[in-house]
């Protein structure tokens, strides 16, 4: 992750790399980690796929 400022603003960005080489059901685990980490909540570190399952292919959510 990288912290950018614009110019001119008090606003800052946080870029966040997608690894778009990997599995849909991968990076929308990953954009579901972002998404809990932009709102405050702690979010454990994890394999991407680890909670993946039928029904729930990209992890989100309880276990």
């Amino acid at each position: 992750m990288k912290l950018r400022r614009i110019l001119n603003t008090d606003i800052d960005v946080v870029e966040f790399p997608l690894d778009l080489s990997l599995p849909p059901s991968d990076i929308l685990a990953a954009v579901a980690d972002l998404a809990r980490q932009s709102w405050g909540e702690v979010v454990p570190t994890r394999p991407l796929t680890s909670q993946a399952r039928p029904g729930n292919p990209a992890g989100v959510g309880p276990a």
